[in-house]
């Protein structure tokens, strides 16, 4: 279950619960996701080696 973030501004934030109802792999897969999109949008100079 992913929502929206509530105060944050609606695009580019969710909400993921940690207490069980997501399975730990799939919120991994999403922190990956999420890291491997913003290291995509620095300068090449900037992204780790």
């Amino acid at each position: 279950m992913v929502t929206v973030m509530a105060y944050l501004g609606r695009y580019g934030w969710n909400t993921v619960p940690v207490d069980g109802r997501v399975p730990d792999e799939d919120v991994y897969e999403l922190i990956d996701a999420s890291y491997a999109d913003i290291v995509g949008r620095l300068p090449k100079a900037k992204r780790p080696s």
